[in-house]
């Protein structure tokens, strides 16, 4: 209750200085003002809910689109909070879930990652944590929303692989598509 009145109170705040709130889904269950955006990070219940419900969305479901998430079960990946959220499983997100009733569809503005930095702890190993993934997720927020259904990644992987010269021609230190390099897994491994 306390979080619904909280929120209430912001949202009025906002509003006379013409702007909206933007919370995260929890907000749903304490009652969320009218006009909250809602950002549906846990999974995508909140978003489908909120946008049945008639509020605007952004998805960013933790298990597609968290990128302190590692991105493969490979023991020589760095230490991660949660294992794993493939380049493939980012890409093979649809940001628009086929559970939103299609007159709700439009509720949806985008999508949303993330990268929690309590695992990263210089810029680099943030580097590595975000490409190319923050690559397959660039091209699914730009797909036409709700289309995301036809892409391939297949298609994908050779626009990809020319990305990633321009990634090492500006000293990018991502995610090699093979695993991480021999120094990549050794500068991070744990005792």
């Amino acid at each position: 209750q306390l979080q619904g009145w909280f929120t209430q109170k912001m949202a009025e705040h906002l509003a006379a200085r013409g702007r909206r709130v933007v919370a995260w889904g929890e907000v749903l269950e304490a009652g969320a003002p009218e006009g909250t955006v809602i950002v549906s990070w846990q999974d995508e219940k909140a978003g489908i809910e909120a946008a049945a419900r008639g509020y605007d969305v952004v998805m960013a479901a933790e298990e597609w689109l968290y990128f302190d998430w590692a991105s493969s079960d490979d023991p020589s990946e760095p230490l991660s909070i949660r294992r794993a959220t493939s380049l493939e499983k980012v890409y093979g997100y649809d940001p628009v879930p086929s559970a939103i009733p299609p007159g709700a569809r439009h509720h949806v503005l985008g999508a949303q990652c993330q990268l929690w930095t309590e695992y990263v702890p210089t810029p680099e190993r943030a580097e590595y944590m975000y490409f190319p993934r923050l690559s397959a997720f660039s091209e699914v927020a730009w797909t036409q929303l709700g289309e995301g259904r036809n892409r391939s990644f297949e298609e994908f992987e050779p626009r990809l692989r020319s990305h990633l010269r321009r990634l090492d021609a500006l000293g990018v230190n991502y995610r090699p598509l093979e695993g991480p390099s021999r120094g990549q897994a050794g500068s991070w491994q744990t005792d």
